[in-house]
């Protein structure tokens, strides 16, 4: 998956080049370099799965769905959903304060949003091999290995978050000139205090992903709901208040407080789920030790004494 996503974004970045910049097809170039970068991702995706994964392979058997099957999906999909129209949300009340801003603002959120993207798809993907990774060491009941795996890769992402916010703040000009020229100094001077500031926010985005997918992958699908509507709550009021009074600088950090009034309590929300599976887990093993000496105890009452015979 994160193969098939950069080269999708890949696609994206290189065909809004040649639409929008070498034919001048404007919006609708942009719109056909997105659909195209959208159906390679797909293509990749449908081709891997054919070649290396034959257990994803549909049957007709398995075109029948029962009840439980779909309420099994639901519990898991309709709370993800949920967030990702509640981050949905989020961008078009940030989109609509830029709008009031002028199109100078909206060029420069236009330009530097396909750089941020690229910058936090790797994060993303630390994310999302979490809920895997967790779902099965719950599965097994190995819950010192979640707790280990989380920290691993919240190192990882940690890492990856810094050399990203590094490449941003300090080649930020570079890459914005590919999209918009060299002579746009007032645009890219505004896509540089974006860059700039969301960048420095990266390392919050990277717990964030963690801790959510986590917790998912965990079958605890309140906790990221609820730190959804907090990502809504905070990007809005930065979106709407911050902006008005600040102006772009305002809507630049939309983001790094989305981030940190969602990453707070799925910190905290995964600290304490942790400790109550370690608690269930501990109590699990002495009651298992209790049984095992209880039954050793039986055997030996069992045993004839020595004196029977």
């Amino acid at each position: 998956p994160l193969f098939c996503r950069l080269v999708s974004r890949g696609v994206d970045v290189v065909l809004c080049l040649v639409f929008v910049r070498g034919f001048a097809c404007g919006v609708a170039g942009a719109a056909w370099a997105r659909a195209s970068a959208q159906a390679t991702a797909r293509r990749l995706c449908i081709g891997s799965i054919a070649r290396k994964l034959p257990v994803l392979h549909l049957r007709k058997k398995e075109w029948r769905l029962t009840g439980s099957d779909l309420l099994r999906s639901a519990r898991t999909g309709l709370p993800m959903g949920f967030q990702a129209s509640i981050i949905a949300i989020g961008g078009i009340i940030l989109q609509w304060a830029l709008n009031t801003l002028g199109p100078d603002a909206v060029a420069a959120f236009t330009v530097v949003r396909s750089i941020d993207m690229i910058a936090i798809l790797p994060m993303a993907s630390f994310g999302l091999a979490m809920a895997t990774y967790v779902g099965q060491n719950y599965g097994a009941g190995d819950i010192a290995r979640i707790r280990l795996g989380v920290k691993q890769c919240c190192l990882m992402s940690l890492l990856f978050s810094v050399a990203a916010a590094m490449v941003n703040v300090f080649a930020g000009q570079h890459l914005i000139g590919l999209f918009i020229g060299s002579d746009q100094h007032h645009i890219s001077a505004l896509g540089q205090s974006f860059l700039t500031i969301n960048s420095c926010m990266y390392w919050t985005l990277s717990l964030l992903f963690i801790f959510r997918f986590s917790l998912q992958g965990l079958g605890r699908s309140l906790v990221p709901t609820i730190a959804g509507l907090m990502e809504l709550f905070m990007r809005g009021m930065a979106a709407i208040v911050l902006t008005a009074k600040f102006g772009f600088i305002g809507a630049c950090t939309a983001n790094p407080l989305a981030w940190v009034g969602a990453c707070v309590p799925l910190g905290i929300a995964y600290v304490i789920t942790m400790r109550r599976l370690e608690r269930e887990a501990d109590t699990r093993s002495v009651s298992g030790i209790r049984n095992e000496n209880k039954e050793i105890s039986r055997t030996e009452e069992c045993k004839p004494s020595p004196q029977a015979g």
